[in-house]
């Protein structure tokens, strides 16, 4: 929901609409002022409430989803594996999300540049999709950014709790340097069962 309501609030029309009423300028699109509030948000003569940023974001979720297809309303659902995440992919099924899983990257020894530049060239895909909704890019950054190259690693969590660390903030900007806008970690989870094969993920 606050990634959604921070693409809207970025809009930025480039082309104005007619206007029978009083007009100025509101993000570089010719608005209506009518005697109470700001009326219209135009992009190629069409009112888009959903890019209005005096709309509520209620009614702007609502009216966007009102435009969208199923098939869009799906894909902007699915997040799918980096390998998977080819261009027509992410243009044609309107993909919403992409992961790196643990070990998945895009070369062997990759820099953070070489990250970026792929997060990029997927962003774009996905932009240049009737919408232009943003993806958004996880990573499996669970001790560390641990899937970049010469990123710093932390033990896992179960053995991070007796030292005090605070790690995420550290994983935060590595993870952000790589252009990636969210990691899975960390969690909070409860284990009762030793055996459980992901209890090294717990605070000690």
């Amino acid at each position: 929901m606050i990634f959604l309501q921070t693409w809207l609030s970025s809009y930025s029309a480039t082309n104005g609409c007619r206007a029978n009423s009083t007009t100025t300028r509101h993000l570089g699109c010719r608005v209506t002022r009518q005697p109470s509030r700001l009326s219209s948000f135009c992009y190629r003569g069409e009112y888009l409430k959903y890019k209005d940023p005096i709309k509520s974001l209620s009614a702007r979720i609502r009216d966007l989803l009102g435009r969208m297809t199923l098939e869009e309303k799906i894909g902007q659902m699915t997040q799918i594996e980096r390998k998977d995440a080819f261009p027509d992919v992410m243009k044609k099924y309107f993909i919403g999300s992409v992961l790196s899983r643990g070990g998945s990257v895009p070369a062997p020894k990759a820099t953070a540049e070489t990250w970026v530049n792929m997060v990029n060239e997927l962003q774009k895909c996905a932009l240049s999709t009737r919408f232009g909704i943003p993806m958004i890019y996880g990573i499996d950054a669970v001790h560390g950014n641990n899937n970049v190259y010469r990123a710093t690693i932390f033990p896992h969590n179960v053995g991070l709790g007796v030292t005090r660390q605070r790690i995420g903030a550290a994983t935060a900007l590595e993870v952000r340097a790589t252009g990636i806008q969210y990691a899975f970690s960390p969690c909070i989870a409860v284990c009762r069962d030793p055996g459980w094969g992901c209890c090294y993920e717990i605070y000690s």
